[in-house]
């Protein structure tokens, strides 16, 4: 089985288990925004998934929720010595204090709001962690520079943060108070601004660093944002820059020539002149190596399906799954072995020069 694709079907697979079922998790309503349409679950009736694939994600959602209502919330993070705060402080605004708990809110949400949220496996009653998750949702969208003086956010990541932290409101935001759910509804909204006058940028314009990765997880919160505020006086910018950015991170080298239409224009409209991010056979350059891990990134395009899915809204086709998901194991081994050889290390050596240690 392809490699790449593996990934990309656990991923759908994710997507479907979030869309299909129906039940959602009891609490107050939201006083929501009128800018901010919440998910019609009623709508998703066909019911939850259970091949292997979707047994599987189950099995490490709820892993991974175990781990982060004990091990993670009581001694790797101590939150549960901040139990009288209204606001968790994350101590800091950098990736390490905002990405991890932006992380464990959405595997939360996705959790509780589906129906997927396993009590007996995590050993913490459902009530017990929809409070946490609402904990995290509400502290980080308060921490954000949009709630708070000298918060997190306007940095090159502080959007993915913010879909994650975003996505896990969105998913609850029937049973959010009316102050957390403008808090998130406020996150989101600054995230997606930062785009509407912001180009996709592209490889060829960044020496030996494509911009793939960064334009797929930056098309997340345009994703997020029009899904959630269809009725926002910014839906068009942020619609048109949703596009470009998923169009933009697999462009491929003659796509800038390009008169196949996607979303009623030519590529040649939606990609300037000569720029492109990943090599024509797919393969994408990012710390002046071919680089598998971040050719993966390109989940993050399908990430729309998700979004799209849950407004009720058609599904786009801007993700390139069949084009760029179409390298299997053998192909992606042998791009390491060239590595080996042209530049003298072995795997460990390059695992390490990846991940900057």
């Amino acid at each position: 089985m392809r490699s790449i694709r593996r990934a990309i079907s656990l991923a759908i697979t994710a997507v479907v288990v979030a869309a299909v079922t129906s039940t959602a998790i009891a609490g107050p309503a939201a006083a929501a925004s009128p800018t901010v349409a919440p998910i019609n679950w009623s709508s998703f009736t066909g019911g939850t998934p259970n091949d292997a694939n979707a047994v599987r994600v189950r099995q490490i959602l709820a892993n991974t929720n175990e781990y982060a209502l004990t091990t993670w919330w009581n001694t790797v993070k101590d939150f549960d010595a901040q139990g009288s705060s209204t606001y968790l402080n994350f101590g800091g605004t950098a990736e390490g204090n905002i990405r991890p708990p932006a992380g464990e809110a959405l595997a939360l949400a996705t959790a509780l709001s589906t129906g997927a949220y396993d009590a007996t496996s995590t050993g913490v009653s459902t009530a017990s962690a929809t409070g946490t998750a609402r904990k995290l949702i509400r502290s980080l969208a308060y921490r954000h520079l949009s709630n708070s003086g000298g918060g997190w956010g306007d940095t090159r990541q502080s959007a993915l943060w913010a879909s994650y932290a975003g996505m896990a409101g969105w998913l609850m935001w029937n049973s959010l108070p009316a102050a957390d759910a403008e808090l998130v509804r406020k996150m989101v909204e600054h995230e997606a601004n930062r785009f509407i006058t912001t180009p996709a940028p592209y490889w060829n314009t960044s020496g030996g660093d494509s911009k793939g990765e960064e334009n797929s997880w930056n098309a997340m919160i345009l994703q997020l944002a029009t899904a959630m505020m269809p009725d926002h006086a910014n839906f068009a910018n942020w619609k048109d820059r949703e596009l470009e950015y998923m169009i933009s991170a697999y462009s491929r080298p003659g796509d800038s020539s390009s008169g196949t239409v996607v979303n009623g224009k030519q590529l040649s409209t939606w990609i300037p002149a000569g720029k492109y991010n990943v090599n024509s056979d797919g393969t994408m350059i990012n710390h002046d190596l071919v680089h598998p891990d971040y050719m993966a990134t390109l989940v993050q395009n399908v990430n729309s399906a998700l979004t799209s899915t849950l407004a009720g809204e058609v599904r786009i086709r801007e993700s390139r799954v069949d084009e760029l998901g179409d390298k299997s194991d053998e192909e992606l081994a042998e791009i390491a072995s060239e590595y080996e050889i042209d530049e003298g290390c072995s795997m460990a050596l390059l695992l390490s020069r990846l991940h900057g240690s």
